[in-house]
Protein backbone atom coordinates (compact mmCIF):
# COMPACT_ATOMS: atom_id res chain seq x y z
CA UNK A 1 0.00 0.00 0.00
CA UNK A 2 1.33 3.44 -0.94
CA UNK A 3 1.47 6.19 1.72
CA UNK A 4 -0.82 8.46 -0.33
CA UNK A 5 -3.48 5.73 -0.27
CA UNK A 6 -3.66 5.74 3.50
CA UNK A 7 -6.51 7.61 5.09
CA UNK A 8 -5.31 10.49 7.27
CA UNK A 9 -5.51 9.92 10.99
CA UNK A 10 -6.64 12.40 13.60
CA UNK A 11 -5.62 10.53 16.74
CA UNK A 12 -5.82 12.86 19.71
CA UNK A 13 -7.75 15.48 17.78
CA UNK A 14 -11.21 13.94 18.01
CA UNK A 15 -12.14 16.18 20.95
CA UNK A 16 -11.60 19.31 18.86
CA UNK A 17 -13.54 17.89 15.92
CA UNK A 18 -16.47 17.10 18.19
CA UNK A 19 -16.28 20.57 19.75
CA UNK A 20 -16.11 22.20 16.30
CA UNK A 21 -19.12 20.22 15.08
CA UNK A 22 -21.11 21.35 18.10
CA UNK A 23 -19.95 24.97 17.91
CA UNK A 24 -20.64 25.04 14.17
CA UNK A 25 -24.36 25.03 15.00
CA UNK A 26 -24.04 28.38 16.81
CA UNK A 27 -23.13 30.40 13.70
CA UNK A 28 -25.20 33.52 13.03
CA UNK A 29 -27.63 33.05 10.17
CA UNK A 30 -27.29 35.48 7.28
CA UNK A 31 -26.39 35.90 3.65
CA UNK A 32 -22.74 34.94 4.18
CA UNK A 33 -21.15 32.20 6.25
CA UNK A 34 -20.05 33.86 9.47
CA UNK A 35 -17.54 32.90 12.13
CA UNK A 36 -18.48 30.98 15.24
CA UNK A 37 -19.14 33.64 17.90
CA UNK A 38 -16.54 34.14 20.62
CA UNK A 39 -19.30 33.86 23.21
CA UNK A 40 -20.20 30.36 21.96
CA UNK A 41 -16.57 29.24 22.25
CA UNK A 42 -16.28 30.75 25.74
CA UNK A 43 -19.53 29.11 26.86
CA UNK A 44 -18.46 25.71 25.52
CA UNK A 45 -15.15 26.07 27.38
CA UNK A 46 -16.99 26.97 30.60
CA UNK A 47 -19.61 24.22 30.36
CA UNK A 48 -17.05 21.47 29.79
CA UNK A 49 -14.63 22.92 32.36
CA UNK A 50 -11.65 22.81 30.02
CA UNK A 51 -8.15 23.77 31.12
CA UNK A 52 -6.58 26.24 28.66
CA UNK A 53 -8.90 28.72 27.01
CA UNK A 54 -6.24 30.25 24.73
CA UNK A 55 -5.30 26.88 23.27
CA UNK A 56 -8.90 25.75 22.88
CA UNK A 57 -10.10 29.01 21.33
CA UNK A 58 -7.03 29.18 19.07
CA UNK A 59 -7.58 25.70 17.66
CA UNK A 60 -11.31 26.25 17.16
CA UNK A 61 -10.60 29.59 15.42
CA UNK A 62 -8.03 27.95 13.11
CA UNK A 63 -10.54 25.24 12.22
CA UNK A 64 -13.29 27.80 11.70
CA UNK A 65 -11.11 30.05 9.53
CA UNK A 66 -10.15 27.07 7.35
CA UNK A 67 -13.79 25.96 7.11
CA UNK A 68 -14.85 29.43 5.95
CA UNK A 69 -11.91 29.60 3.51
CA UNK A 70 -12.78 26.22 2.00
CA UNK A 71 -16.44 27.17 1.79
CA UNK A 72 -15.58 30.40 -0.02
CA UNK A 73 -13.26 28.57 -2.43
CA UNK A 74 -15.93 25.96 -3.14
CA UNK A 75 -18.52 28.65 -3.80
CA UNK A 76 -16.11 30.48 -6.13
CA UNK A 77 -15.50 27.29 -8.14
CA UNK A 78 -19.22 26.68 -8.60
CA UNK A 79 -19.84 30.23 -9.75
CA UNK A 80 -21.65 31.31 -6.62
CA UNK A 81 -21.73 34.94 -5.73
CA UNK A 82 -20.73 36.49 -2.43
CA UNK A 83 -24.13 35.66 -1.01
CA UNK A 84 -23.98 32.07 -2.24
CA UNK A 85 -26.36 32.66 -5.15
CA UNK A 86 -25.12 31.33 -8.46
CA UNK A 87 -26.43 34.18 -10.62
CA UNK A 88 -24.50 37.34 -9.75
CA UNK A 89 -25.41 39.28 -12.90
CA UNK A 90 -28.09 41.82 -11.90
CA UNK A 91 -29.58 42.03 -15.40
CA UNK A 92 -30.32 38.28 -15.24
CA UNK A 93 -31.66 38.19 -11.71
CA UNK A 94 -35.29 37.58 -10.82
CA UNK A 95 -35.59 41.07 -9.37
CA UNK A 96 -34.95 42.68 -12.75
CA UNK A 97 -37.95 40.81 -14.16
CA UNK A 98 -40.43 42.26 -11.68
CA UNK A 99 -43.23 44.09 -13.29
CA UNK A 100 -43.05 42.03 -16.47
CA UNK A 101 -46.16 40.04 -17.31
Amino acid sequence: MRPEDLEPTINGFEFYLDAFRELHTSRPVGMDLQAIPFTAIAEYFRIYELQDFDDFAGIIRMMDNKFIELNDASRDKTGGGKNGVGNTDPKNSNTSRRGRG
